[in-house]
């Protein structure tokens, strides 16, 4: 019976200290998570400008990346094939129309009205 006793009161010395220890341990680790966080926040405070410059550049990469470089090549050959249609077109053009962007405009513009007026278009407006 003496020994029954003891060992409860050890069992009941070990739990209660084991307890508090664990207590203890979640105080600390709680409030060592409170100071972590708010240190992050003050650290993403004050890099804000060069998170968001990290942000850019890793962006631009992932987007750099996801371009085929065939892809590029054809855009680049469209854009070749556009301008040389660009400055044909400015040697042809009549020089009425200025041989400019606006009066192009005016061509489609003074064309479609034409058009619309001999053909008898309807054309909704809104």
């Amino acid at each position: 019976m003496l020994f029954s006793n003891i060992l409860n009161q050890t069992k009941i010395a070990s739990v209660t200290a084991i307890t508090s220890s664990n207590l203890k341990h979640q105080k600390n680790i709680m409030r060592l998570k409170a100071k972590h966080k708010k240190e992050v926040t003050q650290l993403k405070l004050k890099n804000k400008k060069n998170i968001a410059k990290a942000k850019v550049k890793e962006r631009s990469k992932r987007l750099v990346a996801s371009v085929p470089i065939v892809g590029t090549v054809l855009l680049l050959w469209a854009g070749k094939d556009e301008y040389e249609d660009y400055q044909e077109w400015l040697k042809d053009t009549p020089t009425w129309y200025g041989g400019s962007r606006s009066g192009t405009l005016l061509y489609y513009i003074t064309t479609f009205s034409r058009f619309k007026t001999t053909y008898g278009l309807l054309v909704r407006s809104g």
